[in-house]
């Protein structure tokens, strides 16, 4: 069960790393923007730089295939983890459970933030040997892609640890990774591109379902707005401190939280 566990988190990508390393996709979007230039050849990057990608460039299909394979396997581990009976607590469960849960979660923001509206599978794990016919299934939109999101990191943070329990867990989802990814994924829905932009007018389903909303709603920023404060009230300064106050002669003499700031 924990090595399933870690497959799930093995979709997780190195923001450091611009190439594709079995399933670690990090992506061109650091050697792509203005943040950092890279030389190699061998950089995906590249391919944007030069305008030389395509529908067919690998980074784009290589995020939709893994990304949706973490999404299958948190479900797979989620409704399968409670049959596991010898060396593991109910504790150890419900937090596994909620690792993976956000995880899915999590995988589901990436492909938002790369794809726009996605496909949601809920909770069911599509047999392997489904028909093509039971695959092609329709785009949510950014509000029901959101709410899920949102609300599946909501459920999972209840029963994750605010830090790891040690050393050896470091790299484990904790609570306030879920938290801070659902109020970005709240920005994204609050920002122009997806809050009532126009040139989105003509992105539809087969059945005309509007993906992008035509109306501008000023109240996503209110709800995104909470659930920062919400993170800062919670975890700074007693996990984080964002920024310390640097004095004219060199020295630092006070940790100054940004919900002081605020």
């Amino acid at each position: 069960a924990e090595r399933f566990l870690a497959s799930v988190y093995s979709f997780v990508p190195r923001e450091h790393s611009q190439r594709f390393v079995g399933n670690f996709n990090s992506g061109p979007w650091t050697g792509g923007s203005d943040e950092a230039e890279y030389l190699w050849g061998f950089v995906e990057s590249n391919q944007i730089n030069i305008g030389s990608w395509d529908v067919n460039s690998g980074f784009t299909k290589a995020f939709w295939r893994d990304y949706y394979k973490g999404i299958r396997n948190a479900t797979f581990f989620i409704a399968n983890i409670d049959n596991v009976t010898v060396d593991i607590t109910d504790v150890q469960k419900r937090q596994y459970k909620a690792e993976a849960r956000a995880l899915r979660a999590i995988y589901y923001f990436y492909l938002f933030r790369i794809y726009g509206p996605v496909v949601l599978l809920g909770n069911d794990v599509i047999a392997v040997d489904a028909p093509f016919q039971e695959l092609q299934l329709p785009r949510n939109s950014v509000d029901e892609c959101i709410d899920y999101i949102t609300s599946e990191l909501d459920a999972a943070a209840v029963d994750l640890p605010v830090r790891p329990l040690n050393d050896a867990n470091i790299a484990r989802i904790t609570k306030p990774i879920a938290l801070g990814i659902k109020a970005t994924a709240l920005l994204y829905a609050a920002s122009p591109l997806f809050n009532g932009n126009a040139d989105f007018a003509s992105l539809k389903n087969k059945d005309g379902k509007q993906l992008i909303p035509q109306s501008y709603d000023a109240s996503k920023w209110t709800r995104a707005a909470a659930a920062y404060k919400d993170f800062i009230n919670q975890f700074v300064p007693d996990v984080f401190d964002l920024y310390r106050v640097n004095r004219s002669n060199g020295s630092i003499d006070a940790f100054v939280s940004c919900r002081d700031a605020i």
